[in-house]
């Protein structure tokens, strides 16, 4: 199975682009059962959102959202 890589850009202070993130990982954690397990600002995700399986791993840059994620086909 590939890999998909991503890089996002943001304008946000490092903290509130942190709470964005764990706002959203919130959500999923609560409406699909998605884990995030928090190391530094790299959190690691696993789970399933609308029927697509997601395992991957991303980290809260003071610039951008940098990770990568298992390619679900």
């Amino acid at each position: 199975m590939g890999m998909l890589k991503f890089e996002v850009a943001h304008r946000l202070e490092p903290g509130e682009a942190r709470r964005r993130v764990e706002a959203l990982l919130r959500h999923w954690g609560d409406r699909h059962g998605v884990k995030a397990e928090w190391t530094g600002e790299r959190v690691q995700i696993s789970g399933k959102v609308m029927g697509i399986s997601i395992d991957g791993a991303f980290a809260v840059l003071p610039d951008r959202i940098s990770g990568e994620a298992s390619d679900p086909g």
